[in-house]
């Protein structure tokens, strides 16, 4: 009996250690159960820095599971943020996706923001489905377009370009220049920083610009170099999405001996910083030779920014050399350069070196250049993602070299071009080595740069910038770098505009480039659908561009000065000729710039026409006539921003607002026979419709229109479907079917809830209120000041799970959400329940059989799923202790009737193991005299829980643990119950045996 009372004991053991839960466990935080799969992206900076936020993280995901995607605009792909307890869905992009069966996808590309609510604690997961889901539909925050210009101030000097229109909530913020030229200069693959808030592209409103094309001189002057800026191969809008827009440009030199294949993207940035990511290949074609004396003897990219003065000319005025240059060098510091901001002109060499080759300064890891301001201000870079880019080439040392320079030139009395430029090239010398000339015919280079620009943070944040971008360089896609050129071969056309009966100086424009002087001349401009494409002056003999006279003797500049007129088209008339222009619909304004009486230029002509083949056409030319408009509304009150509008034919002739006092003017070439329309426009509406003539005397003495407007006020007050004001803003918009032009009328908001239309027109308006899916519409009829209460029909699905202080589910708890003076109330069967709720904040308590086990505040804008760790306590630990307690107990009775201390030294270990199993393996807790918080990491399950007391907050957050570490530790419990198990097991086979126990 004793022997079997034995082996009892031990089977007692052994089927306690079997039933001893070893993987309890609670599944972690879901952003929404309605998505099946998630993968988590590892984001490779810290984002709590300020210079963080916004920053574009573009990478590529590989799918672990299927995941439905039939194009970019349709998926199932969402972004969530997890910060702390609360999920936030990010707006993001997909690109370059790879099927592998119909609307499914193996990888993609993802683009999104880092949030401005980053800490450098979140996490991001893209969550997917492989089924299909609704499309995500978030805002277009940027877009691109292909455009030109082509603007000759002076004639024989063209400024021109064919380039990608880069636009963020509808302002244009680089151009990037497919081809074209300045003043001689080709311009392909150039960037060009817009000023801010900018809607239109001409040169004045440029800012300076980075260009990434591949150079070299070859021979002496200003021209004698090869560049890949010099000829466009191909091109392609790559993606145009909601966040992301991307460009290929490829481009070689007229030599044919360069090529630069080149992928621009620009990523949506709310904030007043600007950047734009390139990732360039540039490659030798064939072996190329440099002049001796170059200092650009293979340069990558450079950094350009000059000012542009003219006295006499208006357009010709913008830009400037900021004061310092920064280096971050070889040595891991960053070197300062101070500049002159107005360099002195040098005939017999313009070129005045800031940095030469000889000068050997290389670029450190943290490769960048800038122009700046010093400490703070404006600063303007180019950073690139390493120093080691070289690819292949013979003999090529790799590395990157710097060479810098200022200029005044041309300069003339008249037109001054101050420019500070700073390449990055070759690392062609070695202090006391010789300048390698030779650039072999298998050399490439391949690297990502960013064109960054701040106007506050000085050099101090490009370095900041350089060490995130080269960070996010690491995880970027490959590029590709075959391009289909979407060229569409659109017929073009000359045109040739003939100027009558407008008398100016000959050769005005030149005479006042070269004496400052303002000399009067004709200035054409060219608009497309109101867009500007091209300018230059009308003469009667046009020029060519002059080659450098500073190297010829005073015969041989004579000679040039004679031969650049172009003889062949000299004309009795007044002339320009437009080449390579598309068909379409144009209008034609002639300008008189420098007038002989006053100082603004004077508006003297106007034609439109449809071109539609070669064309010539003669515009006669009169004088300017002028309109006042005066707006006000029924209570005598000045209106702003009335929008009048002349027209020809149906052609807009010009336009002017209203400004504060409700006065405009607009001007206009006179005429006694022909008469305009006038249209006065508010808010869309058309408020006035009338002809008039714009005799003679309003040269001197405007016309004058009064016209009254009536004006309303309407106010909404908008609720939720709890009848409470509604937290989130619905951004109320009206529109009119009535409106001449279509417009959105955006409201102001006042309150909480409350919201303003000010000085409407009356009529029957839409009213549209929209938060993400959820929208509200509403036909208003308003003739009078009208105040409306407004229901949002806006509810979003909670899930909610309750847990205990080890993250166990809890059952039959009671839940009551309340928002003021209203609450919900409800019980759970098991640990989960769902909630409709209107958008808000909610303060939620648990109760555990009436006794109050968690409180916390929860924040409702979207679909949202939230674990509640209360301070409930599971049973099981408990049970479990007690029961080893028991056996220990039972072990030293029989040992002590055994009298074999075997027994409790058996029992004691497993059972302190078994203990140490259920009970908190980490444990910190901290308090004070209004907060108490406790962190526990548990086995079973294998949880880290932190619960938190403060106030009228009484809640606990899961910590989400790696996927290696939860593989690796949750082993630990398996491991010590085998070893327990293999422990009593072997015991037992060494006391006793077999067959003497079925004997017995």
């Amino acid at each position: 009996m004793q022997k079997r009372s034995t082996v009892y004991f031990f089977l007692l053991i052994t089927i306690w250690l079997i039933l001893v839960p070893v993987n309890l466990s609670c599944e972690g935080s879901w952003w929404n159960d309605s998505w099946s799969h998630r993968q988590e992206i590892d984001i490779p900076i810290d984002t709590n820095s300020d210079i963080a936020k916004y920053q574009p993280i573009d990478t590529r995901i590989e799918f672990d599971e299927s995941c439905w995607a039939k194009n970019e605009d349709e998926h199932s792909i969402r972004i969530c943020c997890l910060n702390g307890n609360s999920w936030n869905e990010l707006e993001s992009q997909i690109y370059n996706l790879e099927h592998i069966g119909e609307n499914q996808i193996k990888s993609c590309n993802i683009v999104f923001l880092i949030p401005e609510f980053a800490t450098g604690n979140e996490q991001y997961y893209i969550y997917y489905d492989d089924s299909e889901k609704p499309s995500p539909d978030y805002p277009n925050h940027v877009d691109v377009e292909e455009s030109f210009y082509h603007y000759e101030p002076i004639s024989g000097y063209p400024l021109e370009s064919y380039y990608y229109k880069i636009i963020d909530e509808g302002y244009i913020i680089y151009a990037v220049a497919q081809e074209g030229q300045v003043i001689g200069y080709n311009t392909s693959q150039h960037v060009t920083k817009m000023n801010d808030k900018v809607t239109e592209v001409k040169p004045k409103n440029g800012n300076l610009f980075a260009a990434f094309d591949f150079k070299y001189c070859y021979g002496e002057g200003l021209f004698g170099y090869s560049s890949t800026s010099q000829h466009l191969v191909s091109k392609e809008i790559l993606t145009n999405g909601n966040l992301m827009v991307a460009v290929g440009i490829v481009s070689i030199s007229n030599m044919g001996d360069l090529q630069t294949t080149a992928t621009y993207k620009y990523y949506h940035c709310p904030t007043s910083n600007t950047r734009i990511h390139a990732h360039v290949r540039h490659e030798t074609l064939k072996e190329v030779n440099v002049y001796s004396e170059a200092n650009t003897d293979g340069t990558y990219a450079s950094l350009q920014c000059g000012g542009v003065q003219s006295v006499s000319i208006e357009d010709l005025n913008f830009g400037q050399i900021l004061p310092y240059m920064h280096v971050f060098n070889e040595r891991g510091s960053i070197t300062k350069y101070s500049l002159d901001t107005d360099p002195e002109y040098i005939p017999e060499d313009p070129d005045i070196r800031v940095l030469s080759i000889e000068d050997d300064v290389d670029l450190g890891k943290n490769a960048w250049i800038s122009f700046d301001e010093g400490d703070t201000g404006i600063a303007h870079s180019v950073i690139l993602s390493s120093n080691s880019i070289v690819k292949s080439g013979n003999d090529e040392r790799d590395g990157i070299q710097i060479n810098a320079f200022e200029m005044d030139y041309p300069h003339l009395p008249g037109l001054e071009n101050n420019l500070a430029t700073i390449q990055i090239g070759r690392n062609s010398y070695e202090s006391g080595g010789i300048h390698d000339l030779i650039i072999p015919g298998d050399f490439i280079v391949e690297f990502d740069a960013e064109f960054f620009s701040s106007n506050t943070g000085g050099f101090n944040i490009v370095q900041h910038e350089a060490d995130i971008f080269q960070e996010l360089a690491k995880i970027k896609p490959p590029s590709n770098d075959e391009f289909i050129d979407d060229s569409n071969e659109t017929e073009k056309h000359a045109l040739s505009v003939f100027i009558h009966l407008s008398p100016s100086m000959p050769i005005g424009s030149g005479l006042s480039a070269l004496s400052g002087l303002d000399f009067s001349y004709i200035n054409v401009e060219l608009y497309k659908n109101e867009e500007f494409t091209y300018a230059g002056t009308a003469v009667r003999l046009p020029m060519k561009p002059i080659s450098e006279l500073d190297e010829l003797t005073l015969v041989k500049q004579i000679s040039a000065a004679l031969f650049s007129f172009d003889w062949k088209n000299l004309s009795f008339f007044k002339k320009i000729c437009f080449s390579d222009v598309e068909s379409g619909k144009y209008t034609i304004k002639i300008y008189r710039e420098n007038p002989f009486f006053g100082k603004q230029r004077k508006y003297i002509g106007f034609t439109a026409l449809e071109l539609n083949d070669d064309t010539k056409t003669h515009v006669h030319c009169g004088i300017e006539g002028a309109l006042h408009v005066h707006a006000s509304d029924q209570n005598n009150e000045d209106v702003k921003n009335v929008e009048v509008i002349l027209l020809k034919n149906g052609n807009v002739v010009a336009k002017n607002q209203t400004d504060g006092k409700g006065n405009t003017i607009i001007k206009a070439p006179c005429s006694i026979s022909e008469k305009y329309a006038v249209k006065i426009l508010y808010n869309g509406f058309m408020v006035h419709n009338d002809t008039i003539r714009l005799g003679y005397l309003t040269n001197i003495i405007p016309k004058k229109e009064s016209i009254s407007i009536e004006r309303y006020n309407l106010k909404i007050n908008v609720f939720d479907l709890w009848g409470m004001p509604l937290d989130v803003d619905v951004n109320p918009v009206l529109t009119s079917k009535e409106m001449y032009e279509s417009t959105l009328i955006s409201g102001e908001k006042i309150s909480l809830n409350g919201y303003t239309f000010s000085n409407l027109t009356p009529s029957l308006y839409t009213l549209n209120l929209k938060y993400k899916s959820y929208s509200l519409e509403k036909d208003i009829n308003l003739d009078s000041d009208m105040e409306l209460d407004l229901d949002f029909p806006a509810e979003f699905q909670i899930k909610v799970r309750i847990l205990d202080s080890r993250g166990l589910p809890v059952e039959d708890a009671k839940i009551i959400i309340s928002r003021n003076s209203k609450q919900l109330e409800t019980q759970t069967k098991d640990s989960k329940m769902m909630f409709s709720l209107p958008p808000g904040f909610y303060h939620v308590e648990i109760y555990d059989k009436d006794k109050l086990v968690g409180a916390r505040e929860i924040d409702v804008f979207g679909e949202r799923n939230f674990d509640f760790i209360t301070i409930s306590e599971p049973f099981f630990p408990v049970l479990i202790i007690i029961i080893t307690i028991i056996l220990v107990a039972i072990s030293a009775v029989f040992s002590y009737v055994k009298k074999d201390k075997m027994y409790f030294l058996l029992i004691l270990p497993i059972s302190l193991v078994i203990i140490a199993v259920v009970s908190p393996w980490w444990v910190l807790q901290g308090s004070s005299s209004q907060l108490e918080t406790s962190t526990n990491m548990f086995l079973l399950p294998l949880e880290f829980v932190t619960v938190t007391t403060i106030s009228d907050i009484m809640s606990g957050e899961l910590a989400s643990l790696p996927d290696i570490f939860r593989e690796y530790v949750g082993l630990i419990p398996i491991f010590s119950m085998l070893g327990c198990l293999s422990i009593t097991s072997s015991m037992f086979f060494k006391a006793f045996n077999y067959k003497r126990f079925y004997n017995a």
